[in-house]
């Protein structure tokens, strides 16, 4: 079962017994010494236990920048970093988590890619989004870094030139080709 919009008011208490669930889960403690242990399901679910009477809470997740999100302690934790801390060998701490259907809801244990940073530019296209070609009269730049290199600017100079900041500008100039 996927964390799909569950309206949590109405579901029963029977559903998320530990005991009647096939899921794999895990217990952790946060750094600091609360009097609460948490529970994490392989597809998601997290729940808060009381270590006096044993209560259990489920902890509402929240939709953040696209990333679904618990607050445990004040601290935000991305629900599929904690699933794949928990329920995958090859998690490291400043690895990136991916999902392969790019549905935020969906944080089951076969639904992550785990991967290093440029292996998630390439799978999500951020390498090839940020490069960008720059053509002049005479030559042709692969990219904003080179094409300021060459022409002795600063990087914010030619974004401000971009955004249309300045009335005058050098890089207008240097792509008319009158300065070179």
């Amino acid at each position: 079962m996927f964390l799909n919009k569950i309206n949590f008011n109405n579901t029963e208490r029977n559903l998320y017994n530990k005991k009647d669930i096939d899921l794999r889960w895990h217990t952790f403690e946060t750094t600091d010494n609360r009097k609460v242990l948490y529970s994490i399901r392989e597809d998601g679910l997290v729940i808060s236990t009381s270590k006096k009477n044993y209560n259990e809470k489920i902890v509402k997740p929240i939709l953040s920048n696209g990333v679904l999100v618990v607050r445990i302690n004040r601290v935000v934790y991305k629900v599929k970093n904690l699933v794949a801390k928990y329920f995958t060998e090859d998690y490291k701490e400043n690895c990136c988590v991916l999902l392969k259907d790019n549905n935020p809801y969906n944080c089951n244990v076969e639904n992550l890619i785990i991967c290093d940073k440029k292996k998630s530019g390439e799978l999500t296209g951020g390498l090839a989004k940020n490069k960008k070609s720059i053509k002049t009269k005479h030559k042709i730049y692969n990219s904003v870094k080179e094409f300021c290199e060459e022409n002795y600017i600063g990087i914010r100079t030619y974004y401000d030139y971009k955004q249309k900041r300045y009335k005058n500008s050098i890089v207008k100039e240097i792509l008319k080709n009158e300065t070179i």
